[in-house]
């Protein structure tokens, strides 16, 4: 691990979708301090059940580092970005990363609230699965955080069910 540094600030960055645990031991490797909250999940599959853990913040990882490290998250495979608010970098306060590793650690049924609604006609992106990136438009608002999204790209009109949580809203 790298020496440790006043000036050293946790930030979440944008990964690969479904690249996340690959991105953390990177990190690790780079010395870099690194945090992946992650929960279980239990799938059940014709023939069997099956727990996984699987990230509680699909295609973010958090990193600890000083304003020099950057490029060396950066330069890191699979790394897209540092997010930003109002054009700058965010720094997540420590307290909030230790709530969060408390409540990953203590409780079983943990789920990223989404509080997103989308409403017919608004321009959305896919933000995970194999679609990420293509853009559409909300159709229809099936429940339970469910929408019927028109994909266009390639001229190619889809529509598709998706989860909201797979969405984000575009201009």
């Amino acid at each position: 691990m790298r020496s440790e540094n006043k000036s050293r600030h946790w930030h979440a960055v944008l990964v690969g979708s479904k690249k996340e645990k690959f991105v953390f031991d990177l990190l690790q490797r780079k010395g870099i301090s690194v945090y992946l909250p992650l929960v279980k999940r239990t799938r059940r599959y014709a023939s069997r059940i099956k727990t996984h853990e699987v990230p509680l913040i699909s295609c973010y990882v958090f990193v600890q580092v000083s304003e020099q490290e950057h490029v060396d998250v950066l330069e890191t495979a699979y790394v897209y970005k540092f997010i930003r608010f109002g054009g700058n970098i965010t720094a997540i306060p420590q307290h909030e990363i230790d709530i969060l590793k408390h409540v990953v650690g203590h409780y079983d049924d943990v789920e990223l609230a989404d509080d997103q609604l989308y409403r017919k006609g608004d321009k959305v992106e896919l933000i995970a699965g194999e679609l990420t990136g293509i853009k559409g438009t909300v159709i229809e608002d099936r429940g339970n955080k469910r929408y019927l999204v028109k994909l266009e790209s390639l001229d190619l009109k889809l529509t598709w069910t998706v989860k909201a949580s797979k969405l984000k809203r575009t201009t």
